[in-house]
């Protein structure tokens, strides 16, 4: 074999190589579509995530300070009912004496 039908081979060697390494890439970007799809989809569910858990946060202390507000509000309300009474029988011990 001579140099020239050596080179001529390794020339045509080389070419298909490159060839299937190119079909080879094309195929690894095909199957690589489905898991990129699935890392943006895990992405966006993080995300999702994470606002929601903030979200709940945010209305565990709103639920929290209105629960404060109604129970002092509730003991408003008893002590005024307490005055009521008080005011009430102070009025018919007026009447009465």
């Amino acid at each position: 074999m001579d140099n020239n039908t050596f080179m001529g081979l390794l020339i045509v060697a080389l070419i298909a190589l490159c060839g299937f390494a190119w079909k080879y890439k094309d195929e690894l970007k095909k199957d690589s579509k489905p898991i990129q799809d699935l890392n943006k989809s895990v992405i966006e569910l993080t995300f999702t995530l994470k606002q929601l858990n903030q979200d709940t946060i945010n209305l565990k202390s709103r639920v929290d300070t209105h629960g404060n507000e109604i129970h002092e509000l509730q003991r408003e309300c008893v002590d005024h009912k307490a005055r009521i009474k008080n005011l009430e029988k102070h009025c018919d011990d007026l009447l009465e004496g």
